[in-house]
């Protein structure tokens, strides 16, 4: 696999072939012309590999994966008491374990970000199950 500074060297020294390479290497034509324009203002410095720009993670990929192996059993099995998890649960549960402090508004995202998916709740009526509609027209109508 190819990593960035050879890629960026390779469309730097490849520029003739304009949107053929940014295709060939699977990026975008704006990226090929920042390369260029990089190459030409810094030479050679622009193909030194920078860090990505943001903010570290605040649990480690083995963390991740450990808290992604809690989420996917029973929360019985990470010593709360109820039968299926919520936000604060979650956020008790990274506390607790990793001593980090998550807002729970972005435990979703952080959740979903790790492939899980955020589902709500969601109570349905008795008036909308078909049979106990039908015994109740039968039993409780006629009475009215």
């Amino acid at each position: 696999m190819l990593c960035w500074p050879s890629l960026r060297g390779n469309a730097s020294a490849r520029l003739r072939l304009g949107s053929t390479f940014a295709q060939m290497l699977g990026l975008g034509e704006q990226t090929v012309r920042d390369y260029r324009n990089q190459y030409l203002f810094k030479g050679m410095a622009s193909f030194v590999y920078k860090s990505p720009p943001g903010r570290p993670s605040k649990l480690t990929k083995t963390q991740r994966q450990q808290l992604a192996a809690w989420v996917k059993g029973r929360p019985q099995d990470s010593g709360d008491t109820s039968g299926c998890w919520n936000t604060p649960m979650i956020q008790d549960l990274i506390w607790r374990e990793f001593g980090v402090e998550y807002n729970p508004h972005y435990l979703a995202t952080l959740l979903k970000n790790m492939g899980f998916a955020y589902q709500k709740a969601r109570f349905v009526s008795d008036h909308l199950n078909e049979a106990k509609r039908l015994e109740w027209r039968r039993t409780r109508r006629p009475k009215i």
